[in-house]
């Protein structure tokens, strides 16, 4: 049960959270969580820490099915030969690190998909909200459920966060954040310091603060807007800031948000609206 749940860890990372996708990926980890009841927690945690005693030697005297259970890993060890694990005495909380990063992941891509939305559609995720329905809700709840039932599995403390609360900035955090702004260019990148500090472990960066470079006008084109559109009006906005001598520097005419599907049925919202008052 450990092993296999170590390695789901790892390999969970590589899941789509994208908006797209987030609720299934969600479903997914939920699954596997759900394996892990209260019962099964108690029996796994009792029969490392008899393996570990057993193997230690910690007790003068273990118990038969100490020695059975001892002895059995043994021999299914050497079934396996070289595809064995390493003998190393992995427990649920050894894997509390994982865990975190891939609640975090889970965490902050949830927020990145609520801070791309536009104002129409953050008002009906409010309106939905006060009713409890809605997406945006739904995954909360289920991002809840999951922290909650990791906390239940691996150990964590009553008082977890997975993201700390911004509303309430610890002093660590404050002086983690100073310490990696510190450390950065004015063009935003590391330092060869900072660099190094990172390598050794003293700071580390969070997926939040990664920032977009480039020109966002030729992105790739993301899940909401309308293909043929983008490259038309991408063409458009080109064609106009050359004509008008705008470059990247200077203010510069960029259509690419009328390619936004939510901004498409908005404009032909207002359009019926205006149709059906004027006639």
């Amino acid at each position: 049960y450990t092993v296999p749940l170590a390695l789901f860890l790892r390999r969970a990372r590589e899941l789509d959270f994208s908006p797209a996708v987030h609720q299934k990926s969600l479903e997914i980890v939920m699954k596997v969580f759900r394996v892990y009841s209260k019962d099964v927690v108690a029996v796994i945690n009792r029969l490392l820490q008899e393996r570990r005693n057993g193997v230690r030697g910690d007790s003068s005297s273990p118990a038969p099915s100490v020695v059975n259970y001892v002895g059995m890993v043994k021999k299914h060890e050497h079934n396996l030969g070289s595809f064995a694990p390493p003998e190393v005495f992995l427990s649920l909380s050894s894997l509390r690190n994982d865990v975190h990063n891939l609640l975090e992941e889970m965490y902050l891509q949830h927020l990145k998909n609520v801070e791309k939305l536009d104002f129409l559609d953050r008002a009906i995720a409010a309106i939905e909200g006060a009713f409890g329905s809605g997406q945006s809700k739904k995954e909360e709840r289920d991002l809840h459920a999951i922290t909650e039932k990791a906390k239940a599995i691996f150990g964590f403390p009553n008082d977890y966060q997975v993201v700390a609360d911004k509303s309430k900035p610890r002093g660590t955090d404050q002086r983690a954040e100073k310490a990696v702004a510190s450390e950065r260019t004015a063009e935003g990148f590391f330092s060869s310091s900072g660099l190094a500090r990172i390598a050794e472990g003293e700071i580390k960066c969070k997926p939040e603060d990664v920032v977009y470079r480039g020109d966002r006008m030729h992105s790739r084109v993301q899940s909401y807007e309308w293909k043929p559109a983008v490259d038309v009006l991408i063409n458009v906005s080109e064609a106009l800031n050359k004509r008008f001598g705008l470059d990247e520097e200077g203010k510069r005419v960029n259509l690419r948000f009328f390619a936004d599907y939510r901004n498409i049925l908005f404009i032909f919202l207002i359009f019926q609206i205006l149709r059906w008052i004027l006639t």
